[in-house]
């Protein structure tokens, strides 16, 4: 879409967003409760993972409801299993470490015992982005 035009920090009609989208294997360290009042008050909120060598670490939501209830009462049987993670990139938290941006929970992955290292998640990323030749 108008390719000619000069980019505006708006969302006028001419312009089209895109975002960066992939997946990456990291591994469960441990979980979140749901938050208070809310029907996952006593069941998962969100996973705490991080990559294999613990340099990028991130919660990640988006799990079905009935994950959310069988994962909560079981949480040994799944800490430290690798789960398939879809994110639109790299980034920090607040307090600078590296984390993703947007982290969504996509399937628990009982194929795999290694996570994926930040190195091979740069290079899924950069790969995407097409920034190595």
């Amino acid at each position: 879409k108008g390719s000619d035009r000069i980019w505006e920090n708006k969302k006028p009609n001419y312009q089209i967003k895109l975002k960066l989208e992939f997946d990456c294997e990291l591994r469960i360290k441990n979980f979140n409760p749901g938050k208070k009042d809310t029907k996952y008050e006593n069941a998962l909120g969100a996973f705490v993972c991080e990559s294999e060598d613990g340099l990028l670490k991130c919660s990640v939501s988006g799990i079905p409801e009935d994950l959310r209830f069988e994962i909560w009462e079981n949480r040994e049987k799944y800490k430290d299993k690798i789960i398939t993670v879809k994110c639109c990139g790299i980034s920090q938290d607040k307090d600078g470490n590296k984390s993703l941006l947007h982290p969504s929970f996509e399937k628990i992955r009982y194929d795999k015992d290694k996570a994926d290292t930040l190195n091979d998640i740069e290079e899924i990323q950069e790969s995407i982005l097409n920034l190595k030749s």
